[in-house]
């Protein structure tokens, strides 16, 4: 007889990444990779978040995918060009996410449900946390706060 694992325990491939490959010639964009480029930096000096970046790219260039076009993803261009983020992005939303349902249970401390997420979203913070100390991104004494 065997068991199976519950649907969130299970190994397995999403198939939510599309192929990328090289980067290639995309036809019909009116923007030059270097264009492109200093785009993203100026974005990036108004305080626009790289997901946001890559949306307003997206939306108001057309531009379908920034990896395909210069080879390389948001994150390593700017940090080609010297910019260093304390935290890395996905991590810090998962701090701000664990404070605000800190300050939730602060006015409601009897929600169970909650209290559940947060024990979730710690447990996600610990594993990308072990990740970015694994991968030499934070520091090892790096500590969520």
């Amino acid at each position: 007889m065997t068991r199976t694992l519950k649907k969130n325990h299970r190994k397995g491939k999403s198939q939510s990444m599309r192929p990328l490959g090289q980067a290639q010639k995309v036809e019909g964009i009116p923007i030059t990779p270097q264009e492109l480029t200093e785009k993203i930096l100026s974005m990036r000096k108004e305080g626009l978040a790289k997901a946001l970046i890559g949306q307003n790219l997206r939306d108001d260039e057309g531009v379908p995918s920034i990896k395909r076009i210069l080879g390389k993803s948001i994150t390593e261009i700017l940090r080609q060009e010297g910019e260093k983020e304390p935290v890395p992005e996905d991590l810090g939303n998962l701090l701000k996410k664990r404070q605000r349902i800190q300050d939730h249970l602060e006015q409601h401390p009897k929600d169970n449900d909650s209290k559940k997420g947060l024990v979730r979203t710690d447990s996600k913070i610990r594993r990308l946390t072990k990740y970015y100390k694994r991968e030499g991104i934070l520091a090892q004494n790096w500590q969520p706060t």
